[in-house]
């Protein structure tokens, strides 16, 4: 009988919204995914300090910007990983099972998508939206609530206008669990269990120009990482 030891949930959300002409922008309702449990987290991950940029955070955007740049070339990250697939369960160790929802197939899907996908511009970091992500990681980790709305009922680009304007379009990816870069990033681009993969388009969108990340303690997931996008960002 297989046993997987830890039961820890991930998580993940993705929103996006376009400027309009003449309107207020409005966001997208939020979509949530389902869940399967992860690896466990290690001891490196602490909640975002105000004004230091931690090492996760610069190396989610390089690992983004790996991807986008060169997106066949990322095909290696995501063969290497469903080498490690037995049947719908990734083997991590000796003990520790991650169970997926599609298998392989979700792999498969985005390793055909990288092979396809023309490289888009790389993505160069913002301040603003890094506090504007840093405010919900903040939120969110002490409570253990998860969503793109803030306790408050503010949308994600409320919190980013807190800070400056987002410029033409803007979105927000939400990890919930992954506490590496690489898992981040390579969860996201795969989406397994979400039909629209939704992370996938954010991560790969041409028009997003500029990005801020933030990770922190989660007190349900235990880690969380909220990417912010935008075509640009104007800083207050």
């Amino acid at each position: 009988m297989w046993i997987c030891p830890l039961a820890v949930s991930f998580l993940a959300l993705a929103t996006a919204c376009k400027l309009p002409l003449l309107d207020t922008p409005k966001p997208q309702q939020s979509q949530p995914i389902a869940s399967s449990p992860v690896p466990k987290l290690t001891r490196s991950v602490k909640p975002t300090p105000t004004s230091k940029f931690s090492q996760i955070e610069r190396e989610i955007i390089t690992e983004m910007n790996l991807a986008r740049s060169n997106p066949s070339g990322y095909r290696q990250v995501m063969l290497a990983w469903r080498g490690k697939f037995e049947g719908n369960r990734v083997r991590l160790s000796d003990r520790l099972y991650l169970q997926t929802k599609e298998g392989t197939p979700a792999v498969d899907e985005a390793i055909q998508f990288l092979q396809k996908t023309r490289p888009v511009g790389k993505l160069t970091y913002s301040k603003g939206l890094s506090l504007a992500a840093r405010d919900h990681v903040r939120d969110q980790g002490i409570k253990g609530t998860t969503g793109h709305n803030s306790s408050n009922g503010n949308t994600p680009f409320q919190r980013m206008e807190r800070y400056g304007k987002w410029l033409q379009t803007a979105g927000e990816n939400i990890a919930y669990g992954p506490d590496t870069a690489r898992a981040v990033v390579r969860d996201l681009i795969i989406d397994d269990g979400v039909a629209d993969r939704g992370h996938r388009t954010n991560m790969f969108k041409p028009e997003f120009r500029v990005t801020g990340v933030a990770c922190g303690y989660h007190r349900q997931y235990r880690v969380m990482c909220d990417i912010k996008y935008a075509g640009g960002f104007s800083d207050r």
